[in-house]
């Protein structure tokens, strides 16, 4: 499924619409959720475009480093790549982050402008 959906992403660009439907919140609100831009930054990333997938959320980007160590030490302990097991302080750190990542990209002053979805 997880493949599926990789390839899903790489060739259809969700930049111009298509099969992926848009942020609910975002057409509702107006606001930007913190996963506002991860299948547009997905699909520059599986492109090999890294820069343009950071301008378009940098927080999945600057978490994938983290997100490769956290699986493979889940096979090495488990046995397994998924279900991804995390410990509750690690999963209370995040939930932190997540949330202040989503309350500073909604602020309208600079520096916080650029961690809305743009490209480069």
């Amino acid at each position: 499924m997880l493949l599926l959906g990789g390839l899903a992403v790489y060739w259809v660009n969700p930049a111009e619409g298509g099969i992926f439907p848009p942020c609910f919140l975002h057409e509702w609100t107006g606001l930007l959720c913190p996963g506002c831009g991860t299948t547009r930054s997905l699909h520059q990333l599986l492109h090999g475009n890294l820069w343009a997938a950071f301008c378009l959320n940098p927080l999945l980007v600057s978490l994938m480093p983290l997100l490769v160590v956290a699986v493979v030490r889940n096979y090495q302990r488990y046995g397994a790549f998924w279900p991804l097991v995390i410990s509750a302080k690690t999963g209370y750190v995040l939930a932190v982050v997540v949330i202040g990542y989503g309350v500073l990209r909604n602020l309208p002053v600079y520096p916080f402008l650029w961690l809305a979805p743009h490209l480069p």
